[in-house]
């Protein structure tokens, strides 16, 4: 392919590809983490991670179902026989007091069910069966059970580090009485039935029929032992009344001698009656007081009246009749006496009678004035001593009626304590003969509402159960581990990662592929190996004469990347090509050589330098003498053209790295690097150049701004995220133009669910379905 022809091509290119001569921008870094957030894992990648690492899941699931059957199959058989016990509600009081708590209806129906529940599940209980089963006897129950293999084995670590910390041996032959109850409570399972007043009781053994006798004499010795628990709570509440009572009759003789001796000393026959006669006596007493304190009252202000009256003049108040007819007639007279006494003179007879007249009747006014003010004086001492005798009576009276309250207030203390203590009395009196009657009954409100029969089929291990649920479970925890481990799997692993996560363009993808010549496996890598020698690459691209390792997958992916090669600068594609990678064992020389027999086989002079001066492949890979290379010409012993040579290729020739020179760094630095970059770029279409790991050594580093572009190689589940980053880091901050990346060694099982189905493909055109091989890199 000539210049003319690719310049053409880069004139067609789409608009995408072309960016004023510049390379495509790269994208940042994007951690995995934040592409899943984003878009997510579809179905097919979650089926692709499966896949890969399916003998991971593989071994982990079977572990996990191995391990259950181990379990499953090492444990006793176990025989569980369950009985049913009934509990009614009884009435716990023995004294006759009710319940102040008004939860106990409640506690009558479910914490009494429970409380029971928990009875069923004590020690004492425990050995009353073992003593009267004589289980201790019984190799059935004393002899220990297998739990399955991985517990008896925890079972036998925990002893044993008891064992070293207790310092102690314990005695095989014989279990402590203490041992043999934990070991039947162990066995033992007690629970009550939802919404009724059953209690389901179950014990399991290794005998069915010793697991049937032991569920029913333990619900027998229960009813029994709650039947001795209520004979001796009526024993010990028969004793208590008895004591009870005699401490009673001596308060009640005690009280109702009190209250005799309190009404002798009072004079008490019936303090009722006396109570209200004095009562009402107070209250007349109160109405006369008042009626005379209302009269005191109005002869109190006559008598005022008097006091101030002053000489000549008499209180209106105290005019009577009488006295204001004597004095309308005294006025009469003095009218008469003035008219006659104008008319006829003072010695006029009927004057001188007139004047008589007048003086008599003044002196008996001035008499009757005189005695009304004496009978108002008279009035008003009469009623302050008519009101001081009735108020001294009324208190006499209510001192009376107040000594008779508190007479009455003990009188009533004392027979109300009399009555109390005698009703009491009475009352314990008439429990204590019904305690004694119930101390003879035998009766209880638990019985067994059905017996345990012989149960016919283990009730543990369920072995079909146990495997099912183990397979469930191999699966999960398998799947768990796959994701377990592809979450801490920092490698880089589709071509997804590059564009999206990365920011770095795919141009290739190269697949896990078999040689044409029959070797694949491991022997079939060593024999090749021992062949081409431990480090020489694999040339899988071939000419017209079969000429190389003919592997037709392989052939169409460096094909590919030779045409996105040709489209990944707009222009004109690169001319001169560093190929790299992060770290060693990547796949960089094969992609190198095949990438320069591609670019050949396309008709352009192609040649290929190796820059790895420290450990050279490319003249093991094409046959030619190693004494003549780069280190020559670099050091400057020779020209460039003399370490030119040609190869069995067509239009592609190489450049060996030659005679292993003591400082390459310095070399590929030199100017001389950088004449033979461009004398090679006027001479030949394509150079490619094989350098050293980028982490490793700066060779490559050094060399990338002089050249159009670096592509890296890594490889599939085995390159690390942090290189990739390290790698395209160091690179463009030396200047360099990233022309993207090349997947190598992607498994056929991701191609076939990626963008590539190569499978697919070869089928079609006749290649055969592509198999998997190892291959050196």
């Amino acid at each position: 392919m000539s210049d003319e022809m690719h310049e053409g091509e880069g004139r067609n290119l789409p608009q995408r590809y072309v960016s004023k001569g510049e390379p495509t921008a790269l994208q940042p870094y994007r951690p995995p983490s934040a592409l899943f957030e984003e878009e997510g894992k579809s179905l097919e990648q979650y089926l692709q991670i499966l896949r890969r690492r399916k003998w991971l899941l593989l071994s982990v699931g079977l572990t996990v179902v191995l391990l259950t059957a181990l379990q499953v199959f090492t444990a006793t058989p176990l025989y569980q026989a369950s009985a049913k016990v009934q509990i009614d509600p009884e009435d716990p009081n023995i004294l006759p007091y009710k319940e102040v708590d008004s939860s106990g209806a409640q506690m009558q129906s479910d914490e009494y069910l429970w409380t029971q529940a928990e009875k069923l599940q004590t020690r004492d209980l425990a050995r009353r069966v073992i003593e009267k089963l004589k289980l201790n006897d019984n190799s059935a129950f004393t002899e220990p059970t297998h739990r399955g293999a991985l517990l008896d084995l925890v079972g036998y670590a925990r002893s044993g580090i008891s064992h070293l910390l207790g310092g102690g041996a314990e005695d095989k032959e014989a279990p402590p009485p203490s041992a043999l109850t934990g070991r039947f409570l162990g066995h033992l399972n007690v629970a009550p039935v939802h919404h009724t007043r059953l209690i389901s009781v179950s014990f399991e053994s290794p005998d069915p029929k010793l697991s049937a006798q032991i569920t029913n004499t333990l619900t027998e010795t229960f009813i029994e032992q709650h039947l001795e628990g209520k004979f001796e709570a009526t024993t010990r509440a028969t004793e208590f009344l008895e004591k009870q009572l005699q401490s009673l009759q001596v308060r009640v003789e005690k009280s109702e001698e009190a209250l005799l001796q309190y009404a002798k000393e009072r004079n008490i026959v019936n303090i009722s009656d006396r109570e209200s006669i004095a009562r009402k006596r107070l209250a007349d007493l109160n109405d006369q007081l008042t009626q005379a304190k209302g009269e005191l009252i109005g002869q109190q202000s006559r008598f005022a009246a008097v006091q101030a009256a002053g000489d000549g003049e008499f209180p209106q108040i105290l005019k009577t009749d009488s006295i204001s007819g004597l004095e309308d007639r005294l006025s009469g007279m003095e009218n008469d006496l003035s008219g006659l006494s104008s008319s006829y003179g003072p010695e006029w007879p009927a004057v001188k009678k007139l004047h008589s007249q007048i003086a008599e009747l003044r002196q008996q006014l001035a008499t009757q004035e005189r005695e009304a003010v004496s009978e108002a004086r008279q009035q008003y001492e009469l009623a302050q001593r008519r009101y001081n005798d009735l108020e001294s009576a009324t208190a006499e009276q209510r001192k009376l009626v107040d000594k008779l309250n508190e007479d009455s207030i003990q009188y009533n203390i004392l027979k109300r304590e009399a009555d109390s203590n005698k009703a009491l009395y009475q009352e314990l009196l008439q429990r204590l003969k019904e305690a004694g009657v119930s101390a003879g009954l035998r009766s209880s409100n638990i019985r067994v509402a059905d017996q345990a029969e012989v149960p016919r089929s283990a009730a543990s291990p369920k072995k079909a159960r146990s495997l099912t649920l183990g397979l469930f479970l191999g699966l999960l925890v398998g799947v768990g581990a796959v994701v377990l481990a592809e979450t801490l799997d920092n490698t880089v692993k589709s071509v997804d990662e590059m564009s999206e996560v990365f920011g770095l363009p795919a141009l290739g993808v190269v697949p896990h592929f078999r040689l044409a010549d029959g070797h694949k496996g491991w022997k079939g890598a060593l024999a090749l190996r021992r062949r081409q020698g431990p480090e020489r690459p694999v040339l899988v691209a071939a000419d017209g004469n079969g000429n190389g390792q003919r592997s037709p997958q392989a052939i169409e992916a460096y094909q590919s990347l030779r045409t996105s090669l040709l489209l990944s600068h707009s222009g004109t594609p690169p001319k001169t090509i560093l190929v790299s990678s992060s770290l060693p064992a990547e796949g960089k020389t094969t992609t190198a050589a095949n990438t320069a027999l591609s670019l050949s086989q396309s008709g352009a002079r192609t040649v290929l330098v190796d820059l790895d001066l420290r450990k050279p492949a490319v003249d093991r890979l094409f046959g030619v003498p190693s004494e003549l290379g780069m280190s020559t010409f670099l050091s400057g012993n020779s020209d460039l053209s003399s370490q030119i040579l040609r190869t069995a290729y067509s239009n592609l020739f190489v450049v060996p790295a030659g005679p292993q020179a003591p400082n390459p760094a310095v070399l590929i630095g030199s100017e001389r690097m950088a004449d033979a970059v461009q004398l090679l770029g006027e001479y030949f279409t394509y150079v490619v150049f094989d350098t050293p790991p980028v982490l490793q050594l700066s060779d490559a580093v050094l060399l990338s701004p002089h050249v159009d572009g670096v592509i890296l190689v890594v490889r599939s589940n085995r390159t690390p995220r942090k290189a990739l980053l390290r790698a395209r880091s160091q690179i463009l901050h030396a200047g360099g133009r990233l022309l993207g990346v090349v997947v190598n060694d992607v498994d056929h099982a991701e191609m076939a669910y990626g963008y590539y189905s190569y499978g697919a493909y070869y089928d079609r055109y006749g290649y055969g379905a592509p198999e998997r091989d190892d291959r050196g890199t």
